[in-house]
């Protein structure tokens, strides 16, 4: 389970690095906001984990 948590992690930082990079460069016209990418990834990390544990223990029950 160690290693889901550790891969899921990974995964909502890449998505939250996206999100800020796209911020950054593409929408350049509006203000940054620093807090919608943590947001973002930290609600992914959230679904993410959500997801393996229900996967997790639908494995374990068969």
């Amino acid at each position: 389970m160690k290693k889901y948590l550790t891969k899921n992690f990974s995964l909502a930082m890449g998505v939250g690095a996206g999100t800020a990079i796209y911020q950054y460069f593409v929408n350049s016209t509006d203000a940054f906001d620093f807090y919608k990418p943590v947001f973002i990834a930290l609600v992914t990390f959230v679904l993410l984990s959500i997801y393996s544990a229900v996967k997790y223990q639908k494995q374990n029950s068969q």
